[in-house]
């Protein structure tokens, strides 16, 4: 019985041991939030955080994924050709753009990604969408009020490369036809 209780022992500790050395190979996942843009005080964006994990040629591997979606799927966020999704200061947002400016897409996206192979550590730094080294960004969307309206606007997303953390930090909507991006 003596013997049994220590092998038990032993085990205990190899796989608390072990557990403990996978979890150092973790990263945290930062917390799903909803956001009212429009002052109804009903949430009309998601951001949610998901584990996807795989295998390529044999090699495990893990990605986490920031993304940003509407509560209401008739929603959409602005797509310019040439630039894709995200905008800069003093941009202009049309509501019924002609094809040389921007195009509407219904949908989610993808802003920030941490990925892992098993064999290896997590990379100290979550990648943003965005190439360049700014962490602010503003997105376009439309978003239907009711069946005869729709609204235009922007919203000013704040993202850590450390935590990768995605917050509105600002946002402006208009029932114009056309608004600029105008932030401090």
């Amino acid at each position: 019985m003596k013997a049994l209780s220590g092998i038990s022992i032993v085990l205990l500790v190899i796989i608390s041991y072990a557990c403990s050395k996978e979890d150092t190979n973790r990263v945290s996942i930062p917390v799903d939030k909803k956001f009212d843009l429009n002052g109804d005080l009903v949430a009309d964006v998601s951001i949610t955080y998901k584990l996807y994990s795989g295998n390529i040629n044999g090699s495990k591997y893990e990605i986490i994924k920031g993304q940003l979606t509407f509560e209401n799927p008739e929603n959409e966020l602005m797509e310019y050709d040439s630039v894709g999704f995200l905008l800069h200061n003093n941009d202009t947002i049309f509501m019924n753009p002609d094809s040389t400016q921007h195009k509407w897409r219904k949908g989610g996206l993808v802003l920030v990604t941490r990925f892992h192979y098993s064999d290896s550590d997590w990379p100290e730094y979550w990648s943003i969408r965005d190439e360049s080294i700014e962490n602010t960004f503003y997105l376009g969307f439309r978003m239907q009020m009711n069946p005869e309206s729709k609204i235009i606007g922007w919203m000013k997303l704040g993202i850590s490369n450390i935590t990768g953390d995605i917050i509105i930090t600002e946002d402006e909507y208009s029932v114009e036809e056309y608004m600029v991006v105008v932030s401090e």
